[in-house]
C-alpha cells in the first residue's frame, strides 16, 4: 500500500510539473513580440468599398507572427464595429487581411548596413545586430457602403484588432499587456467624394542614443490633401483601455526626457500638432537600454460648407529604444537658421510657403 501511494504521488507530482511547465511555456509563447502597428484605408472606384492595410511590427527575438516558411500564406482578422453612440455596441462583421510583404526594419542608428537577427519568415540569413524588427504588411477589402447592411445612421465605423502581447522589455509599465489598434472612418463623408486615410511612410520604430537630441516624423502624407492634426494618445490594450504607465511616465510623457516635461526642445517632450514631429532629448542613466511605448493619434479634417469636419482618425503605436551605450561618433544635431521659437538649439520643422514661390 505504501509503495502504491508513493508511486501515485510521484506520478501526480510529475504530471503537476508537466502542467506547470506547459502553463509557463504557454505564457512565454504568447509573450513579447508586438512592437508597433497602424491601420490605414484607401478608397476604391466602387463607393463604400475600401482597401484596408494593416501593418504589424514584430520583435525578432519574440514569437513568430506567421509560419516561418518563406512565401507562406498568412492572414489576420480585422473587426468592423460601430463608432457612433447610436451603434457603439454593434458589430458589423470582420474582414480578412492577407500578408503581402515582410521585410527587415533597419533600426541601427550607427551602421545602416548591419544585418539584424531577423529572418523575414526564413527568407534571409540573419545577422547579429539587435534589436531586430520585422515589418509585416497585410491587405484586405472592406464593404462599409450602402450594401453593407450598416445602418445609415451609423456614420462612423471602426476597424479594430487585438493581439497578445507587448514586448517583455518595456520599461514604462506595459510589459506583456495586450496590443490594441484601430482606425475610425466617417463613412457618410468619405464615400462621396471618396476619401482615403493619410499614408504613413516612416516605420514607427525609433532607436536613439541617450543624451542626443531626437526628432521623429511619421512621414504622413494625405492623398486627398486634407488637413491633419497630431497628438500623443494613450497606447491601448483594448478598446478605450489604456496600457499601464508607471510614474513618472504617462501617455504624453512616454519616454525619458531632459529638464521640465513642458520645456522647449531640446528639453521636454512633445508632439507637434501640425507636423506630427516627436521631439525630445532622452536621458538614460540606468546603464541598460530603455524601451518605451508611444502612441500618436492622427485626425483627418476637411472644411465642408465652411465647417471643419472630422473624416477619420488613425493611430500609430511606436516602440522606441534608448541605447545605454553609444560610441563617441554620435549623430549630428539638427539645427536651422532661423530656429524654432527663441531657442537656438531647436530646429525649425515647419514652414509656410505660397504656391509658385
Amino acid at each position: 500500500m505504501k509503495s502504491f501511494l508513493t508511486t501515485n504521488i510521484s506520478r501526480a507530482s510529475f504530471v503537476l510539473l508537466l502542467l506547470m511547465g506547459f502553463l509557463f511555456s504557454s505564457t512565454s509563447v504568447k509573450a513579447d513580440h508586438v512592437v508597433g502597428s497602424d491601420i490605414s484605408y484607401k478608397c476604391t472606384s466602387t463607393p463604400g468599398i475600401f482597401e484596408v492595410t494593416f501593418v504589424f511590427y514584430r520583435a525578432c527575438d519574440g514569437i513568430p507572427v506567421c509560419t516561418q516558411t518563406c512565401g507562406a500564406a498568412c492572414t489576420r482578422t480585422i473587426s468592423i464595429l460601430g463608432a457612433d453612440p447610436s451603434c457603439a455596441s454593434s458589430t458589423f462583421g470582420t474582414i480578412t487581411v492577407s500578408l503581402v510583404s515582410v521585410r527587415d526594419v533597419n533600426v541601427n542608428p550607427l551602421c545602416p548596413n548591419a544585418k539584424s537577427i531577423c529572418e523575414n519568415m526564413n527568407c534571409v540569413t540573419p545577422g547579429s545586430y539587435t534589436p531586430g524588427i520585422e515589418r509585416y504588411e497585410f491587405k484586405g477589402m472592406a464593404n462599409i457602403g450602402p450594401s453593407s447592411g450598416i445602418p445609415a445612421t451609423c456614420c462612423n465605423v471602426r476597424f479594430a484588432w487585438t493581439e497578445c502581447c507587448r514586448d517583455g522589455k518595456i520599461s514604462t509599465g506595459s510589459t506583456w499587456e495586450n496590443f490594441y489598434m484601430d482606425a475610425v472612418i466617417n463613412r457618410c463623408q468619405s464615400v462621396s467624394p471618396c476619401n482615403s486615410s493619410p499614408e504613413l511612410s516612416n516605420d514607427p520604430i525609433g532607436v536613439m542614443c541617450g543624451g542626443e537630441n531626437f526628432i521623429f516624423n511619421n512621414g504622413a502624407i494625405d492623398p486627398d490633401f486634407d488637413s491633419l492634426s497630431f497628438a500623443f494618445a494613450p497606447a491601448l490594450q483594448g478598446f478605450g483601455s489604456s496600457v499601464t504607465y508607471t510614474s513618472p511616465f504617462a501617455f504624453d510623457r512616454p519616454m525619458p526626457w531632459s529638464g521640465n516635461a513642458t520645456a522647449e526642445f531640446p528639453g521636454g517632450i512633445r508632439c507637434d500638432a501640425e507636423t506630427g514631429d516627436i521631439m525630445f532629448t532622452p536621458g538614460n542613466s540606468s546603464g541598460q537600454n530603455f524601451y518605451g511605448v508611444m502612441a500618436i493619434e492622427i485626425k483627418q479634417w476637411k472644411t465642408i460648407n465652411g465647417v471643419p469636419t472630422l473624416l477619420g482618425t488613425t493611430r500609430r503605436d511606436v516602440m522606441m529604444v534608448v541605447l545605454a551605450n553609444c560610441p563617441s561618433n554620435n549623430p549630428p544635431r539638427l539645427v536651422t537658421n532661423p530656429p524654432e521659437g527663441t531657442n537656438p538649439n531647436a530646429p525649425k520643422t515647419k514652414w509656410e510657403i505660397c504656391a509658385g514661390e
